[in-house]
């Protein structure tokens, strides 16, 4: 499992409703197996608004939550149907 901690300035936003979703793009690794290239595998993103109401988010709590299973979606649109999941887990401060 691999830990990466990102940077996101939410001072110019109010409320979790008004800030924009985390989009995370999920890339594999060949490493020479195929190609030394990373290959798209699809995109998963998370509205902090729903963080906040299922798990209670608070900004400065200081508390990981426990890891979830989000849904990774090869297309854009909202219909398109899940091609894998990715754990993740937040913090914010």
């Amino acid at each position: 499992m691999d830990c990466k901690e990102v940077g996101i300035d939410f001072m110019d936003y109010r409320e979790f409703s008004d800030a924009p979703p985390v989009i995370l793009d999920v890339m594999d690794a060949d490493e020479g197996w195929v190609s030394d290239t990373a290959d798209f595998l699809g995109r998963c993103k998370i509205s902090l608004k729903e963080l906040k109401e299922k798990d209670g988010l608070e900004i400065g709590a200081g508390d990981i939550k426990v890891p979830k299973w989000y849904d990774i979606k090869f297309g854009t649109d909202a219909n398109s149907p899940a091609c894998g999941q990715i754990l993740v887990s937040f913090e914010l401060l």
